[in-house]
């Protein structure tokens, strides 16, 4: 053993002791028999000695090494809480994810395609802008489990988009106005990630694009 428990080495140089001593015992005459009292029990054998000390130290080793395998590792503790947080959090947040909310003009007559070009400005200039942000960080980084959530809401005019863009500023929700350029036209909002339920209430008027 690399280091054997106190007890043990106790144990064992109590054997050896005993054992020297009666081969030191061994050695010196007899006594004559009626000078030996006829209570005195005999010595013990060194090699029962020995068995008795192995027999003993074995014992506490085992209980040493049982104790030691029901306690887990401090390392498998941390992970287990590490999970059981991040499990909380996912259930917490399953019903009520971070969401981005494109909001986008539909009374333009561009094409579909860039239609898409436009959300795609929208939502990439917002990720730039939001980068420090720390709903950002977690809705981008995907650590709530869970895919990135947008919806795409359609308005019919230009004055609507402003009315979106009013009430996203009275509600103190960061967001990005993409105008296209050269034409200098507002054509879609892109909203910070933050919760589902907040951005619903909000906009809970406008429908789906």
């Amino acid at each position: 053993l690399p280091h054997p428990p106190p007890r043990f080495a106790f144990v064992i140089m109590s054997a050896v002791a005993i054992s020297m001593g009666s081969r030191t015992s061994a050695l010196r005459p007899v006594r004559p028999a009626h000078r030996l009292s006829a209570t005195a029990a005999p010595l013990p054998s060194a090699s029962r000695c020995l068995s008795a000390a192995l027999a003993v130290s074995v014992g506490a080793l085992s209980a040493t090494g049982r104790r030691r395998a029901l306690a887990p590792p401090a390392s498998t503790c941390r992970w287990q809480l590490r999970a059981a947080r991040a499990a909380a959090t996912n259930a917490a947040s399953s019903s009520d994810p971070l969401a981005v909310f494109v909001i986008l003009r539909k009374d333009l007559g561009w094409p579909t395609g860039a239609l898409i070009n436009q959300a795609c400005h929208a939502c990439t200039a917002m990720a730039w802008e939001a980068r420090d942000d720390e709903q950002a960080v977690a809705y981008m980084s995907e650590a709530e489990g869970g895919q990135m959530v947008k919806s795409t809401m359609g308005v019919n005019s230009k004055g609507e988009l402003e009315n979106v863009v009013r009430k996203l500023d009275e509600a103190e929700i960061p967001y990005k106005l993409w105008v296209e350029q050269p034409e200098d036209v507002p054509v879609c909002v892109a909203t910070w990630p933050r919760r589902r339920s907040v951005l619903r209430k909000l906009l809970k008027k406008l429908s789906r694009y």
